[in-house]
């Protein structure tokens, strides 16, 4: 859209706004145990094509006259807006149609400057963009028949958090570890396994442990001592809830550990020379308990029948 354009069209500004806009995981939300972080938190800290969001953040503030004295303190007040997605693009589509791609931010596709961080290109940006554009088509046609054939497999993303985005498919490494290490990037990839096999070991052991079945039992159990309590008039959960609270202490030091790892982890790709999602390397272990729900062991819906018996209705008590 933007290759030799310099004048968008509105479905374009509106297209590019959402390209922006819907790169962020609106919905997404961590919760290690203690405590929880929303992504709106920590959608301005990010980037776009090298863009920093936290522009389009004072663009906000100007817009609807928010007071700040630092940009962390207008970050926390944004997110507390709730309308902020559909605030933040209308800023996005405004910085568009005003010539954020055409002067103050030239993409790479209409640049035609030489100067880099690490000196003078022997060709103007532009063209260096066309040739890589071409290499990567004829690359994902490469990756597309090792995929079709079955010698490469794909898999989703879980979406960790600010990693890569749900839905997002890549090469697992089953698959590349079974491939033929004359391809270059199997034979790359096996050999950054071999720097991250001990750090991944731990991950694996994690996702062995029944962590999160047995937090969604007492989940169940809390929802039944909730109902007792209105029930009995005694406080019954009482035993409940401060079992949840300790797990979710617990769960957070997991979570802060696990994370220190996989920091070391990335570290450890970036210093290579061709990188590859952390993803790749194992089965996603997120340890969050944001999305573990209540699950009925037998012995609780037993209880809850012997309760309808007893009472001579349904016990499902309003809060």
């Amino acid at each position: 859209m933007l290759t030799d354009n310099d004048n968008p069209s509105e479905k374009e500004v509106e297209t590019l706004a959402d390209f922006i806009v819907n790169h962020i995981p609106w919905n997404h939300e961590l919760d290690p145990g203690q405590f929880k972080i929303s992504v709106r938190q920590c959608a301005f800290n990010l980037h776009y094509g090298s863009y920093p969001l936290e522009n389009f953040a004072v663009q906000l503030a100007d817009r609807y006259n928010i007071e700040y004295e630092t940009i962390e303190e207008l970050k926390d007040t944004l997110a507390k807006r709730p309308n902020l997605k559909q605030e933040f693009k209308a800023v996005v589509c405004e910085a568009i149609a005003s010539g954020l791609f055409i002067d103050e931010y030239v993409p790479l596709c209409n640049d035609d400057n030489y100067n880099t961080h690490s000196g003078k290109t022997t060709q103007p940006h532009c063209e260096t963009m066309r040739q890589w554009c071409a290499a990567m088509k004829k690359t994902e046609q490469k990756l597309q028949k090792q995929i079709k054939t079955g010698t490469l497999e794909l898999a989703t993303s879980k979406a960790p958090f600010f990693e890569a985005t749900k839905g997002t498919e890549y090469i697992t490494g089953r698959s590349l570890m079974q491939a033929n290490p004359k391809l270059p990037y199997v034979a790359i990839y096996q050999k950054q396994v071999d720097t991250l096999l001990a750090d991944a070991n731990l991950f694996y052991v994690i996702s062995l442990a029944p962590i999160f079945t047995y937090y969604s039992y007492l989940l169940a159990y809390q929802e039944v001592s909730e109902k007792l309590d209105q029930l009995l008039d005694e406080d019954v959960s009482k035993q409940a809830n401060e079992w949840i609270t300790e797990i979710k202490q617990a769960i957070h030091i997991l979570y802060m550990t696990t994370n220190r790892v996989r920091e070391r982890m990335n570290d450890g790709i970036r210093g290579q020379e061709h990188e590859y999602l952390i993803q790749a390397f194992f089965d996603d272990v997120t340890i969050t308990l944001a999305e573990t729900k209540p699950k009925d062991s037998q012995s609780i819906k037993r209880f809850e029948e012997n309760v309808k018996k007893a009472i001579g209705r349904d016990w499902d008590c309003k809060k």
